[in-house]
């Protein structure tokens, strides 16, 4: 599962260039030149019996089993309009932590650095889900996390 998203990171990049370089990406601009960059976690995967080494694993309170794959889906958006611009899903690890919002936010982080390696001049407001952590709202460069309104 860690590999997948870095073999299909070409595709996305690819289709985000396209759409820079047709214009397409203005429309987005939602608040002082800032675009808004939606995320939040997402099961694609859960059974209490299929499982394998890269499953996610969590116990029930009564003591049962649950295997799953989660991934941090990312995409430009605006309020105005239905359709959005994906960016490359980032898998949500076994390692990342051992909560659903510590694996959010090292899965967060790491799509947040590549993001910022690909496009480090666009300025971004991020919204995240809401087990997201609550202090970053913004980040305009790969060295700050910070809000200015």
């Amino acid at each position: 599962m860690t590999s997948i998203p870095r073999h299909l990171r070409p595709a996305f990049t690819d289709l985000f260039r396209h759409l820079q370089r047709g214009k397409y990406l203005e429309r987005f601009v939602y608040f002082r030149g800032h675009y808004l960059l939606a995320s939040d976690g997402t099961t694609h995967f859960s059974s209490d019996k299929i499982h394998g080494p890269h499953c996610l694993k969590k116990r029930s309170r009564n003591g049962g089993v649950s295997y799953s794959h989660r991934m941090l889906g990312m995409a430009l958006v605006h309020p105005d309009f239905r359709e959005v611009v994906p960016l490359c899903p980032e898998p949500i690890l076994q390692q990342d932590g051992t909560t659903k919002a510590d694996g959010e936010r090292n899965a967060s982080a790491r799509a947040i650095k590549d993001f910022r390696r690909e496009h480090p001049k666009r300025p971004v407001i991020i919204v995240e889900g809401a087990s997201a952590p609550r202090d970053r709202v913004s980040a305009s460069s790969s060295d700050t996390a910070s809000a200015s309104f």
